[in-house]
């Protein structure tokens, strides 16, 4: 159990930092890794062999504590890999909102840690969130193309996301330090750009209505 466990992390720390900072994984909240094609095709199968592996476990031989973790791993691992399974990946932009801003925010309001760090985590994760999102407009090909109607109910929660990320630097105020604040806004005008293009693929390209970009 503990070697799968330690598995199990170390790919979350390498591939899915969003992930290791929401299931409290330490060591990864300045990062950020797109969802591609590659990892849609690579990762299923691997995180399937875990949970087999985890399933075929004896709770019963270990301690309380010891198969609380169980219980949890094999909870995270379920719920990483069922929207692999379902496809949901190739057509629902609401997981890469939790990729993306998501974890950004996670990254602002990191229990733990002090102005500047959490300031710096952010500013990082905002920074790769340009590339998160061109990833995604290439593994969303099974994402429908809609009418106006339904591509704006997609986008909204987008919208409210830049609205977050707008009100960013006013939270993180309590970080003193002038070259990290200047980062920060940098950083924040990055990220609203690369949502607000997400947007135009969600409610023109997806409507059928013209060319995102």
């Amino acid at each position: 159990m503990r070697h799968a466990e330690a598995e199990y992390h170390g790919h979350l720390l390498r591939d899915r930092p969003d992930l290791a900072t929401r299931f409290g994984v330490r060591g990864a909240e300045s990062r950020l890794v797109p969802v591609t094609e590659a990892t849609l095709r690579s990762d299923p199968a691997w995180l399937t062999r875990l949970a087999s592996r985890l399933a075929a476990l004896d709770g019963r031989r270990l301690t309380a504590r010891e198969a609380a973790r169980l219980d949890s791993l094999r909870a995270q691992v379920a719920r990483e890999l069922a929207p692999h399974e379902s496809g949901a990946w190739a057509r629902d932009p609401a997981l890469y909102l939790e990729l993306g801003p998501g974890a950004v925010f996670e990254s602002a309001r990191l229990r733990g840690a002090g102005a500047c760090a959490r300031t710096r985590h952010a500013t990082r994760r905002m920074r790769a969130l340009p590339e998160v999102l061109r990833a995604a407009r290439v593994t969303l090909r099974a994402l429908p193309v809609a009418n106006a109607a339904v591509a704006e109910s997609l986008a909204a929660p987008w919208r409210a996301a830049m609205d977050s990320l707008r009100a960013l630097p006013a939270r993180l105020a309590a970080c003193r330090e002038p070259s990290r604040e200047a980062d920060l806004v940098e950083a924040d005008s990055l990220a609203i750009a690369a949502c607000g293009r997400f947007v135009r693929f969600l409610r023109e390209e997806r409507a059928g209505a013209g060319a995102g970009d």
